[in-house]
């Protein structure tokens, strides 16, 4: 039999065997690019706790050069809001191959540092001693002999203020994702400003703004350097060409400006050529994420075989006879705008209910999600369908019917392989960690929070895929795939676009959100549908492990310790 044969025999044992090649095909190459990116400069990446000036404890990745001799400069990285050291792991990493000591931080209330991030004015200044822990871990390395600050975004922002503070401490500053507007960045030695073409957190263009109020002159450029590193001087505007706010750290041009420029800064010339090779971590990564999903994908269908044994569950049903596919995604949009205006309006009302940073907007525009949806189905779907609205329930009820416990099950069984599986490949590449106790117990207090909200919307959502009458289920999955991303982001995308790269801080500050929101939908989709479609189509199931999900992703990734 040959190995076409023996894939056509079996073809969910085929989807395991392909799911774990491309599994191997990218975490082999990932360790390799992570731990082991320059054999000809080695260097180890060690997790380490700091204590910051109030007593935080502060986690940070050292990358340590295992060849350098005699005094070396040192790096002190700072992530951006949402964000973790592992989002500048890349950078550390090509820091680290130029025999530079790195301290990679989590600052409080983010990754895996203990603390809170307040959102008012004194909770950000707190940041500032996050950084000068790191700083002041290089200084006790006892081998560091000058000393550079790379942020990004809201890390960018607290890095300028240290260095304004303490000017004769910094030999260079990287603001990447920010644009310097106090007067006060004059006293910034050695100055880059790294931004992506395409952000829309900012107006890019005002960034030549900065460069005329740092050097007094007029008429300047983008990607030319100015001054001089001799007298601290030296100030540059670097653009990616192809990054917008989000992924400029890791565009390989932005990261070969902030190379250069520490080289530049410490050395007066680079020491030899400038190698980037974190464009293949990277790449790398996404396929074994994307190896990582697929056999999530074969093993839900093994699950839902085992849950489900010989029993007929796929039962599919025109849930709206007399309303159109249409107009209930032109019903949708009403549900946007109403989410929408609960996440401009209502976010603060729900501070106490998730208590850190940025999950209080999140519980908003899911609450104007499930607000939208019982609106819309009871005012116009009810009437379309010309029954009253005491029989709202029996819909629910038509979804969630069949076996709710075995449904139940499926879905956490199947969050929690999928969790497992991103968790242990991103560990590897230094990113998000497995959750602790007290975080585990957080997952399960969100889930519920969330049940009731997520229930409603996966409600419709499944309403509008009863709508899809195709044989092949191959077919049905994609086509509602991409009808989910357009439910989920016909109104957000739109003002996305609208706010792009606005002057407004408060309007580019949305665009920045809903396009965090747009990847999200996009991911969620391609994840619960298939659970959806595994579950015998009960949403208690698709319900639950997208709860379990959304938990996660905002454990990992928003301010929470």
């Amino acid at each position: 039999m040959s190995i076409i044969e023996f894939l056509k025999a079996d073809k969910k044992r085929a989807g395991v065997i392909i799911s774990i090649i491309i599994l191997l095909i990218g975490v082999v190459p990932l360790i390799i690019f992570t731990f082991f990116a320059d054999p000809a400069h080695p260097y180890t990446i060690t997790q380490e706790t700091l204590i910051s000036e109030d007593g935080t404890e502060i986690q940070a990745l050292i990358y340590a050069p295992l060849t350098a001799s005699g005094s070396i400069p040192g790096v002190v990285l700072a992530h951006g809001y949402c964000g973790s050291k592992g989002s500048l792991n890349s950078i550390g990493i090509e820091l680290v191959k130029r025999n530079f000591l790195v301290v990679n931080i989590d600052f409080r209330g983010h990754g895996a540092s203990g603390g809170y991030l307040s959102r008012d004015p004194e909770g950000y200044e707190k940041l500032e001693m996050d950084v000068m822990a790191g700083i002041q871990y290089l200084k006790d390395s006892g081998v560091v002999d000058k000393i550079g600050l790379m942020g990004h975004s809201m890390g960018a922002g607290t890095v300028r203020r240290v260095a304004e503070k303490i000017p004769n401490q910094i030999n260079a500053t990287v603001s990447m994702g920010s644009i310097p507007s106090s007067a006060n960045a004059t006293l910034i030695p050695n100055l880059l400003v790294a931004l992506g073409q395409f952000e829309q957190a900012m107006v890019v263009d005002s960034a030549l703004d900065f460069l005329e109020l740092y050097t007094g002159q007029t008429g300047l450029a983008f990607d030319t350097l100015y001054g001089d590193f001799t007298d601290g001087s030296a100030t540059k505007v670097a653009l990616g060409p192809f990054s917008e706010h989000l992924y400029e750290r890791t565009d390989p041009v932005i990261i070969y400006e902030i190379v250069n420029w520490f080289e530049l800064a410490f050395y007066g010339s680079v020491r030899w050529e400038i190698v980037i090779t974190s464009v293949f971590q990277n790449a790398f990564f996404y396929i074994s994420i994307f190896g990582s999903v697929c056999l999530c994908f074969v093993v839900i269908i093994y699950l839902s075989k085992f849950i489900w044994k010989d029993k007929t569950m796929d039962m599919r049903k025109d849930l709206t006879k007399n309303t159109s596919l249409l107009l209930l995604l032109l019903y949708s949009i009403i549900i946007g705008i109403i989410s929408l205006l609960s996440y401009l309006i209502f976010a603060d009302l729900f501070v106490d209910v998730v208590t850190f940073s940025a999950g209080d907007q999140i519980f908003a525009f899911n609450f104007g999600f499930a607000l939208g949806v019982l609106i819309v189905y009871s005012l116009l779907v009810l009437r379309k369908e010309r029954v009253s609205l005491k029989d709202l329930p029996m819909k629910f009820k038509e979804l969630t019917s069949n076996n709710i416990t075995s449904s139940l099950i499926f879905g956490v069984v199947a969050a929690i392989f999928l969790i497992i599986g991103i968790t242990k490949i991103s560990f590897w590449s230094q990113s998000p960690g497995w959750p602790t106790t007290r975080e585990i117990g957080t997952i399960i207090g969100l889930t519920f929070i969330f049940f009731p909200l997520l229930f409603v919307k996966e409600f419709y959502f499944r309403t509008v895929q009863s709508k899809l009458n195709f044989s092949n289920r191959f077919k049905e999955y994609f086509s509602m795939v991409f009808i989910g991303i357009f439910m989920e982001t016909v109104v957000t995308v739109p003002l996305a676009l609208l706010t792009w790269g606005s002057a407004n801080s408060m309007l580019s500050f949305i665009s920045l959100s809903l396009t965090a929101t747009f990847i999200m939908a996009v991911i969620q989709q391609i994840l619960v549908t298939w659970v959806y479609m595994h579950s015998g189509r009960n949403i208690v199931g698709s319900t639950v492990f997208l709860c379990i999900l959304y938990s996660w992703i905002m454990i990992n990734f928003f301010p929470f310790a």
